[in-house]
């Protein structure tokens, strides 16, 4: 399948930590975006904002709290 780019914006601390991960980290990243846009965007049209937000209510019920992401984000820079 053809591989397009996209651009998000996230805070600092979130482009910080990407910069250091390893590809590994990044390509998991990656593919678990990738999924929760084709499964988001196959059930039902969404605009941008009820896709984001329905993102992270289920990254939330997964146990990806904020806090957790900056906890992973933490261990890359060890």
């Amino acid at each position: 399948m053809a591989m397009e780019r996209i651009v998000i914006e996230v805070n600092t601390l979130a482009a910080k930590q990407w910069k250091v991960f390893s590809s590994e980290k990044k390509k998991a990243i990656e593919k678990s975006l990738e999924k929760y846009i084709n499964t988001s965007f196959a059930d039902e049209p969404d605009t941008f904002w009820q896709f984001v937000d329905r993102i992270s209510k289920k990254a939330n019920e997964n146990g990806l709290t904020e806090e957790k992401l900056n906890e992973l984000f933490n261990e890359s820079g060890n």
